[in-house]
């Protein structure tokens, strides 16, 4: 069994926010934001993995991961904000001893066994035209999936 975690705070200072307004041609504003996030610096991440052994040689490892709210961009704008996620894996493995080699292992990775919808990574881009338009575009990651594997080692 094992556990890790973090807590932070990652902040800009000052933060030049640069918006185009397309309306009547092109006009360029900035805005200077104070004490902003740091896009993609979630303020918690943790996880943790557990170990048990089902029979001689065989085990299974169950993992979880939690990623908090984490931004888009530097604004801090919860517009573009990543919503947070917990996704969870589980390793099945069967190891054994053979006179030829010093063991083989067969193992089974099943990836996001809940079937989360979740997206871990994106971009945005605003601008205005009329009125601000902000667009994001998010990498939904994989659904469940599964990963076979087999190791002999000499």
């Amino acid at each position: 069994m094992g556990l890790f975690g973090t807590f932070s705070q990652n902040k800009i200072k000052n933060f030049e926010s640069i918006l185009y307004d397309y309306t009547d041609g092109f006009e360029v504003i900035s805005t200077t934001l104070e004490d902003t996030d740091i896009a993609f610096s979630p303020s918690v991440v943790a996880g943790g993995s557990l170990d048990v052994k089902v029979a001689e040689g065989l085990s299974a490892t169950l993992y979880g991961k939690y990623v908090g709210e984490q931004f888009l961009d530097n604004t801090s704008d919860e517009s573009r904000m990543l919503e947070d996620y917990f996704v969870s894996d589980l390793l099945i493995r069967y190891q054994i001893k053979t006179k030829f080699t010093e063991g083989i292992s067969i193992s089974l990775k099943v990836n996001n066994i809940l079937d989360l919808e979740y997206a871990a990574n994106g971009y945005t881009y605003s601008y205005i035209f009329g009125d601000l338009i902000t667009e994001n575009f998010l990498f939904p990651q994989a659904g469940i999936n599964f990963l076979a594997g087999l190791k002999v080692e000499f």
